[in-house]
């Protein structure tokens, strides 16, 4: 089944913990792998909306259409029920869905039916250091396979900045934990030119790695 998810519907994922993201992700690949949602616990909510269980304690409110199924609200309970309640079917309608995973089971995001004129976040920063920022970062790894990402000092110019796969064990590898540190960020994006041009306009040629070879 095609999985779309509304834009917000990504930052109500960030707002949760990253065990119940990581759960998130597992049922979202559920869905995506059969049209029966096989082994989900379902319930109406309202109109054409209804919950699928995630945990005991979280929620997505979706909506099936004609193209596929559409996530648009994730949280507790009583908050998803809440969202639900005040959210109808006859006013989410008009909502503009992207594509959450492709035919082939990548969990690359990809633009769809997006308005004229809406803004698309191109690059991702990951600059606090922080357990959280570090695990965020983790799960936009997990996320986004084919895309790549700038190692840079802090300050930026304390140190080259690197250009990498989103796979380059020097970003990925346990070795290199933390991610985010004191000294260092991250930058990411699926768009490699984006990340060459932000840090042009930071006043920084990008150094490509010489072990992934993301050029």
């Amino acid at each position: 089944m095609k999985l779309f998810v509304q834009p917000k519907y990504l930052a109500y994922c960030d707002q949760l913990t990253h065990e119940n993201r990581k759960r998130i992700r597992e049922t979202e690949e559920k869905i995506q792998s059969s049209p029966t949602l096989p082994g989900l616990h379902i319930h109406p909510v309202m109109n054409e909306l209804f919950a699928i269980s995630v945990t005991e304690g979280i929620r997505i409110i979706a909506q099936k259409t004609d193209e596929g199924l559409v996530l648009h609200y994730v949280a507790s309970h009583e908050k998803a029920y809440r969202w639900a309640e005040e959210h109808h079917a006859a006013n989410i309608q008009t909502f503009a869905p992207i594509e959450r995973l492709d035919s082939q089971g990548s969990v690359d995001l990809i633009e769809q039916h997006r308005p004229p004129g809406a803004p698309l976040e191109l690059v991702k920063s990951f600059k606090d250091f922080d357990q959280e920022t570090n695990n965020a970062y983790s799960d936009w790894l997990l996320t986004h396979p084919s895309g790549f990402v700038l190692n840079i000092g802090k300050p930026i110019t304390s140190a080259p900045v690197k250009l990498h796969k989103a796979r380059c064990a020097f970003i990925t590898s346990s070795r290199f934990e933390p991610f985010i540190g004191e000294f260092f960020y991250k930058i990411c994006s699926d768009d490699i030119d984006a990340l060459r041009q932000w840090s042009r306009q930071e006043g920084q040629e990008p150094d490509d790695c010489k072990i992934c070879k993301p050029a």
